[in-house]
């Protein structure tokens, strides 16, 4: 599951971003929130914005209801692969 959260983050963060184990995403060791939300190195360009909070490992953002929503929803899509196809039926 952790993995999951994680992929959504940086779905969302960049590949800097990772899931803080709890709620949120957060940006990794020597990454932050810089403009548009993505994790970028520390000193670059953008600078921490938003709703955020400060955290050992970065800055974090909240992970809404919806977001939660459409990761649950991405997971299900992801779960069920279709059925193969065989050759069709005499008399069909």
């Amino acid at each position: 599951m952790v993995v999951m959260y994680n992929q959504m983050c940086q779905q969302q963060h960049g590949t800097h971003a990772e899931f803080d184990g709890t709620d949120s995403c957060q940006c990794k060791d020597g990454y932050e929130e810089g403009a548009g939300g993505q994790c970028v190195a520390v000193g670059g360009a953008g600078g921490a914005g938003g709703a955020t909070r400060g955290s050992a490992g970065g800055e974090v953002a909240e992970m809404t209801d919806r977001d939660y929503d459409e990761m649950l929803a991405s997971q299900r899509t992801q779960a069920r692969p279709r059925p193969p196809r065989g050759p069709a039926r005499p008399g069909s």
